[in-house]
């Protein structure tokens, strides 16, 4: 990866995936994303960062009206590929959301680093 984003590949090459961050902050995040009105911000926009075929998106569409977190069903998915807080992190980073980047900040120092308010 270069540009812009280049930095944050150097930041840790052993750090945790996605598993491993705390219950109550994904379930935070999932929130924050389920709850995006349109798709901006939303989950949606997420899975449009992250690259899923609209297939995929409709997966988690019927999630999303049998009531369950099309978020959390979708970071689960995405996390069999062993993904770290860093490339969410990333992820968030491209939407240019805020909020969620503070949620997932903290983790084992990843961030350490930066100057992110």
């Amino acid at each position: 990866m270069t540009g812009r984003l280049g930095w944050a590949v150097r930041l840790y090459q052993d750090e945790m995936y996605l598993r491993d961050i705390d219950p109550p902050v994904m379930f935070n995040l999932h929130n924050l994303l389920d709850s995006a009105p349109g798709f901006r911000n939303g989950w949606k926009h997420l899975a449009a960062v992250i690259g899923l075929s609209l297939n995929e998106v409709n997966k988690f569409e019927a999630w999303e009206r049998r009531g369950e977190s099309p978020t959390e069903n979708m970071l689960k998915q995405w996390d069999y590929s062993n993904v770290t807080p860093t490339q969410l992190y990333l992820k968030l980073y491209e939407m240019r959301h805020a909020e969620a980047m503070k949620l997932i900040k903290k983790y084992g120092n990843l961030f350490s680093g930066l100057n992110i308010h």
